[in-house]
């Protein structure tokens, strides 16, 4: 490089390297079982549309070129862990193999991805990673950190979302158990579910027992969403509708399902 390079260039120049290893890595993983290769295909899909998630909504907040091109990464390496949890557990479900952000952060740290990056760069793309499928992340970050894993996350619920419509749809006929997290096929909705969507909380994923309680915490996504893009894509599609409309009907779903629709409409005012 240069030496009169700019760290925001060196960051935005690495992109197609960094690509280029990450996906050669992910190409490793390949099976002769058609389910384990779905699955495979399936989280190669989701990183590329969250990439397309993410760079949306860098855009729509007129942030710069540094913010979007982290956001690229960041996406790009969100879920690399999930191609080594799948093969070795054949479960997406964190608590019954291993926290797949963990084993990314793993992964970019043995295969030096981020090697190249800048600190000031690399520190809020890395925790991003780490921080996209947490419940929560920590209050006394960093504004860069804040930002980052606030598009991430964002562009990581809304591919969910539309994934989960598709895969709930009547007309899907071929579903796949371990986008569910293998979890019990019943109308039950835990106490714990429905507490923390009633508070308008996103709830524990440690919490779901059930299928129902799977979508409800699907649902109770709106209520971790930090962009108005993100409110505007799920309203304008209809989601919450069509998510609503595959789960058990009930009082208590509907209020839920209710309120929910009520928080992404105020987020629009």
């Amino acid at each position: 490089m240069e030496d009169n390079m700019t760290n925001t260039d060196a960051g935005i120049m690495l992109w197609q390297p960094i690509h280029h290893a990450v996906n050669q890595y992910i190409s490793t993983f390949h099976s002769n079982d058609v389910n384990i290769q779905l699955n495979f295909d399936l989280k190669r899909e989701h990183i590329s549309r969250v990439i397309q998630n993410a760079e949306m909504i860098a855009l729509s907040i007129d942030c710069d070129e540094t913010v979007r091109e982290s956001a690229r990464l960041a996406a790009l390496l969100h879920d690399a862990g999930r191609f080594i949890q799948f093969q070795q557990y054949q479960t997406y479900n964190d608590e019954q193999s291993e926290d797949h952000a963990i084993i990314a952060l793993r992964l970019i740290d043995q295969n030096n991805w981020l090697a190249e990056i800048p600190e000031e760069l690399r520190h809020p793309i890395i925790k991003a990673v780490e921080y996209h499928n947490k419940l929560a992340v920590p209050k006394n970050e960093t504004a860069e950190v804040m930002l980052l894993s606030n598009i991430l996350r964002d562009a990581d619920k809304l591919d969910i979302l539309d994934q989960a419509v598709k895969e709930y749809s009547l007309q899907n006929k071929n579903r796949n158990s371990a986008f569910s997290l293998d979890l019990e096929p019943s109308p039950m909705v835990s106490k714990a579910i429905a507490k923390s969507l009633a508070s308008k909380k996103l709830p524990s994923k440690s919490d779901m027992k059930t299928i129902t309680d799977f979508k409800l915490v699907q649902m109770a996504f709106v209520y971790d969403l930090h962009f108005k893009l993100s409110y505007s894509l799920i309203n304008k599609k209809g989601i919450l509708k069509q998510l609503f409309d595959t789960m058990p009907k009930s009082d208590q779903v509907f209020e839920l399902y209710r309120k929910a629709r009520i928080h992404v409409e105020n987020q629009l005012i």
